[in-house]
């Protein structure tokens, strides 16, 4: 046990007064060997998946406050390029599909309903393009139209959900569908995603 604390001592010591050196070479590899390191760093992370979730979730919890500083501090410093980055982001698919969730999510935590994440696209797929009110397929352009409505008791979930042209969505507006009139509605489990 003595000899390994003193050969551990002497590596130590042997790294700091060559580690400029150490760095470098260590630099150079990576530099002349990226497809490899790349390689053995996925493989590493699929190996060690749960691990390094894990180690990163605890490693933002306990970081948190300087994280959201850092953060907030380059959006300030970057305020531009942020506001022009958000916009064109929000004009893609994926960005308004997002937007759309995020405030059909804070609608319905403001009624107080039960709200889970609803993913469009497995609503499209689940509903096989037709729309909820018109019943003719959608095309690219669609919205995630609330059966119940938010505004009248109804819950951001899977159950209360259905493809809806954009125009028909509208058209609806917070309108109840023909034949429910007294709304007792209860959170409900989640429909297989499948």
């Amino acid at each position: 046990m003595v000899q390994k604390n003193k050969k551990s001592t002497y590596m130590a010591q042997w790294y700091q007064r060559n580690k400029e050196e150490q760095l470098a070479k260590k630099a150079n590899w990576y530099r002349d060997n990226k497809e490899q390191a790349l390689s053995d760093k996925m493989r590493y992370y699929y190996e060690h998946k749960d691990e390094e979730s894990a180690s990163a979730k605890v490693y933002h919890e306990q970081h948190k406050d300087k994280k959201n500083a850092r953060s907030k501090n380059w959006r300030e410093q970057h305020l531009e390029y942020d506001r022009e980055y958000t916009k064109g982001y929000l004009k893609t698919e994926k960005g308004r599909i997002v937007r759309h969730n995020a405030k059909a999510k804070r609608r319905a935590l403001k009624k107080g309903a039960f709200v889970e994440n609803v993913d469009a696209q497995i609503v499209f797929e689940r509903d096989k393009g037709i729309c909820g009110i018109c019943k003719l397929p959608v095309e690219r352009d669609f919205d995630v139209d609330h059966i119940v409505p938010l505004s009248k008791g109804g819950e951001h979930s899977y159950s209360n959900v259905q493809l809806a042209h954009p125009k028909c969505n509208r058209e609806k507006g917070t309108r109840l569908p023909s034949g429910i009139v007294n709304i007792q509605w209860t959170p409900s489990a989640s429909p297989s995603k499948a």
